[in-house]
């Protein structure tokens, strides 16, 4: 059977990344008093954070197409421009 590293890789990254929530969960408590933060808005943040989560890789996956679009159509503009001097 063959090692996958990178598959590793993803997996240990996927793993990793669960440890942020459980990380401001237990600091939860020491958070609150020092930057005097209400239930509702420390509940705000760590929704923000549960929420944001799932869309980060949907828009990281459409960002390189819309912006390579926008690249090459203002590359080819300028070029246009440059080659009428």
């Amino acid at each position: 059977m063959k090692f996958d590293w990178w598959l590793t890789g993803i997996c240990f990254g996927r793993a990793l990344s669960q440890t942020v929530p459980m990380v401001y969960a237990a600091a939860l408590p020491v958070l609150q008093r020092e930057w005097e933060m209400s239930a509702a808005k420390a509940g705000a943040i760590s929704s923000g954070y549960q929420i944001g989560k799932p869309c980060t890789p949907t828009s990281c996956c459409l960002l390189p197409t819309s912006y390579c679009l926008l690249t090459a159509k203002g590359a080819k503009a300028w070029i246009g421009e440059r080659r009428s001097l």
